[in-house]
C-alpha cells in the first residue's frame, strides 16, 4: 500500500485544509436587502457596544439614531451595485461570529450592570435591566417553578394513592374470589 507523503504507518494522513465558508445571500432581492440590513445592524450594534464601553454616549446616540437608515440604504444600494453588494455581503454576512458577538452584547452589558460596572440606564437600548428588576424576575420565576413542582408532586401523590387503592381493592377482590372458590 502506498504511503502518503508526511504520514507514517501509525498516523492517519493529514486532513484536507478546511474551506472558508462563504455565506450565500438569498436569491430574492427583498430577502437579500433584509439580510444585508440585519447583518449591518449587527455590526452597528457592536459599534454601539464599543462606544458604550468607552463612555462615548454621543456616539451611542448617533449610532442608535442614524445606523438603522444607513444600514437599510446601504443594502438597497448594494442591489444596484454588484461590487458594493459583494463587499457588503462580506461585511454584513460575516457568518456566525458576528451573530454570536451581537447576541453576547446584551448579556455582557447585563453582567456589567449587575456588578455595578455600568449604569443600566445607559444600556437600556440593549435591553439591560437594573439588577433589582432582574433579581425580582428571577425570584418570581423560581417561585413559579417551585409552585409547579409542588402541584406536580401533589398530583403524582394523588395518582399514586388512587392506583394503590385500586390495587388493594383488586387484591381484596381476588382474595375474596379465591375464598369463595375454595368454599365451593
Amino acid at each position: 500500500m502506498a504511503q502518503l507523503r508526511g504520514a507514517s504507518r501509525n498516523q492517519p494522513p493529514p486532513a484536507p485544509a478546511a474551506k472558508k465558508a462563504v455565506p450565500i445571500p438569498p436569491s430574492d432581492p427583498a430577502e437579500r436587502i433584509k439580510a444585508r440590513t440585519e447583518g449591518l445592524a449587527g455590526i452597528a450594534q457592536l459599534a454601539m457596544f464599543g462606544s458604550l464601553i468607552k463612555g462615548n454616549m454621543a456616539d451611542v446616540g448617533a449610532i442608535s439614531m442614524y445606523a438603522p437608515k444607513l444600514c437599510e440604504e446601504s443594502a438597497i444600494l448594494a442591489e444596484k451595485n454588484e461590487n458594493f453588494g459583494r463587499t457588503l455581503d462580506f461585511i454584513a454576512m460575516a457568518g456566525p461570529y458576528t451573530a454570536l458577538l451581537t447576541a453576547a452584547v446584551p448579556f455582557v452589558l447585563q453582567i456589567a450592570a449587575n456588578h455595578k460596572r455600568l449604569d443600566p440606564a445607559l444600556a437600556a437600548h440593549f435591553g439591560v435591566l437594573s439588577p433589582e428588576v432582574l433579581a425580582a424576575r428571577a425570584r418570581k420565576e423560581l417561585a413559579e417553578m417551585e409552585l409547579r413542582a409542588k402541584l406536580e408532586q401533589q398530583a403524582a401523590e394523588a395518582e399514586l394513592a388512587r392506583i394503590t387503592e385500586e390495587f388493594m381493592r383488586g387484591q381484596a377482590d381476588a382474595q375474596e374470589r379465591q375464598q369463595q372458590a375454595a368454599a365451593v
